[in-house]
């Protein structure tokens, strides 16, 4: 007996699936990271492919290019390769920046720089150690806290004998104001400290905070620095776009400041 036209075989509908891919690895973590190399002095090109040169000296040269779903790390002396691999993540490239450069007989003075800590209320000692892990071999240069005060410099000077450094000028912009005796108190901070901090008043209230390190990597607090002893989590800024406009709202609040 035929098969009536009420059930003939009807085509199976295809479901959109997501499209697999194993590299968690941006662009603009990896233009992050190849900013923190330039910032100790090594020379860094962009090509016209958008792949990345790491000049070490006339012979030798380290290649991040991205290549398919991975970003293809290689080393080359005189033109030749020395060393080849594909990294997949912010994790494996930064080991794979420092083995390639070994293998060039070089040391790229990179340290592992995490990206975001939780600090702890009960943990006072070590949030402060744990911040170190994010600035990594970076200067604190600029800072936006709206509730900067005076008990922010005891976070400052506690970070500094820690071994945190402050860029040659430390900007800060605070929504508080600054009494006489505040500017004092601040003269004498920089006296001792040999530091050159500046407190500017701004009227913008925009309720957030961040650190801004001196090869521009925007560091996130959830706290104030008077207090960041809470159950917070501080980030670095890994997109490009969020962390320029960072950059660009902080000097602009500067200059009107």
């Amino acid at each position: 007996m035929g098969v009536s036209g009420n059930f003939a075989e009807q085509p199976i509908p295809i479901k959109m699936f997501k499209e697999y891919s194993s590299n968690s690895l941006n662009r603009e973590q990896v233009i992050a990271e190849l900013e923190k190399i330039s910032s100790l002095g090594w020379e860094v090109f962009q090509k016209k492919n958008k792949s990345y040169i790491i000049k070490i000296d006339e012979h030798k040269e380290i290649s991040i290019m991205e290549d398919s779903e991975k970003w293809f790390i290689a080393s080359y002396v005189d033109g030749l390769p020395k060393f080849t691999i594909y990294s997949s993540s912010i994790e494996t490239l930064h080991e794979h920046l420092i083995t390639a450069a070994n293998k060039l007989e070089t040391n790229l003075n990179i340290e592992k720089v995490n990206q975001s800590i939780r600090i702890k209320t009960d943990e006072p000692f070590s949030n402060k150690v744990k911040l170190l892990t994010l600035f990594g071999n970076s200067k604190i240069s600029k800072i936006f806290d709206p509730y900067f005060d005076l008990k922010s410099l005891i976070t400052l000077i506690s970070l500094k004998k820690l071994g945190a450094e402050f860029d040659d000028k430390l900007d800060c912009l605070t929504t508080k104001t600054l009494t006489v005796f505040d500017q004092t108190v601040i003269e004498n901070f920089n006296s001792e400290g040999k530091t050159n901090i500046e407190i500017k008043k701004c009227e913008n209230k925009e309720h957030r905070r961040f650190l801004i390190l001196n090869d521009n990597r925007v560091i996130i607090i959830g706290c104030s620095l008077n207090d960041i002893d809470k159950n917070e989590v501080v980030t670095e800024e890994t997109v490009q776009e969020l962390k320029n406009n960072d950059l660009v709202f902080f000097n602009g609040e500067w200059a009107k400041s």
